[in-house]
């Protein structure tokens, strides 16, 4: 499905005292090497919830990093390392979710399952 006929039947199922004031934007980074995008929910044209994939890798990354720092996991080829350093990937994961972040690399499923 289009993404403008999605918008439309999302926006649709606001109550009216929403339309108009919720919107659901989405756009695709087409100069990034993957193809990433964004997408964020505005309230009165103040953004209440940004889903984009580029800040939240980043932030991913920088999470895992620390993990994998504290417990002295940097190689993941090395035998001793390789169990912390992808265990670093779960927590950085589980904090995310605790701080309210959405791992997800596929932000408009998640708009339209709202």
């Amino acid at each position: 499905m289009q993404w403008s006929k999605m918008k439309e039947q999302i926006e649709s199922r606001l109550c009216e005292s929403l339309r108009g004031r919720v919107v659901y934007n989405s756009t695709r980074y087409r100069g990034s090497h993957d193809k990433v995008g964004r997408s964020w929910i505005t309230f009165d044209n103040e953004i209440i919830h940004d889903f984009c994939t580029v800040k939240l890798r980043y932030e991913f990354n920088i999470a895992a990093d620390r993990i994998r720092e504290e417990s002295d996991s940097h190689d993941w080829r090395n035998p001793e390392q390789k169990d912390g350093y992808y265990e670093a990937y779960k927590i950085a994961d589980e904090e995310m979710e605790r701080q309210g972040y959405i791992i997800s690399l596929n932000s408009i499923k998640q708009l339209k399952n709202i």
